[in-house]
């Protein structure tokens, strides 16, 4: 059940080498005080986005990286609808608490709120779309950095559970609006994953509909 509920989260985020250090072209952000409270400020007036994706994920059993795309839809506070359309269709919707996950025919529903790891799936999942996962001070630790036009967030599993799963990951925030621009994380395994959002539409009114399971 574990690493099933972790091959969830890891669908949705971006692998880079543990050794690493920051980007090529990124410098350390000198008033990390001002980024924080500007990462604040867009978390408050964000009340929707809406985007689509495109997902690279590298794996050391395949010689080629695996191309996915799909669309994504965030309402404040916790409501997120993650659709995968090619080249196989899969659906993550998150309300209320609740965890719906589509393959196809089969849907499975989960209560992230009676279950500690979904909750914990849940937070980093939400978080990191929201850009403020770096706050979370009892799952990771940070470092911040800077190029002319993007934020890189650098975290650090501290938990055991994350540890156990994860190496590093990276949120990607621009500028202009503060928003992610681009996710990544990297597996203890090596494997990479990168999720890049274009087209974001912010704070555009969303139906209902759309975080339903019946849709």
């Amino acid at each position: 059940m574990k690493n099933n509920c972790f091959s969830i989260l890891l669908l949705l985020l971006t692998l880079l080498p543990c050794s690493l250090n920051a980007q090529a072209g990124f410098s350390p952000i000198k008033d990390a005080g001002s980024f924080r409270q500007k990462v604040a400020s867009a978390s408050r007036t964000t009340q929707t986005i809406e985007s689509s994706f495109v997902q690279e994920k590298i794996m050391d059993v395949l010689s080629e990286k695996i191309t996915s795309r799909g669309k994504f839809y965030f309402r404040k506070e916790n409501d997120l609808r993650w659709e995968y359309t090619s080249p196989v269709k899969y659906l993550i919707i998150i309300h209320n608490g609740n965890i719906l996950i589509r393959d196809e025919s089969k849907e499975s529903h989960f209560d992230a709120r009676s279950n500690k790891l979904f909750s914990e799936i849940n937070a980093i999942i939400v978080g990191s779309v929201k850009g403020t996962l770096f706050e979370d001070k009892t799952r990771f630790s940070s470092a911040f950095f800077e190029n002319v036009s993007r934020y890189l967030v650098k975290m650090k599993p501290i938990s055991s559970n994350l540890k156990a799963t994860l190496c590093e990951i990276r949120l990607y925030i621009d500028k202009k609006d503060m928003t992610v621009s681009e996710i990544e994380m990297q597996e203890i395994s090596g494997d990479m994953t990168r999720i890049v959002f274009q087209s974001k539409k912010i704070n555009t009114p969303l139906p209902n509909d759309i975080f339903s399971s019946k849709k």
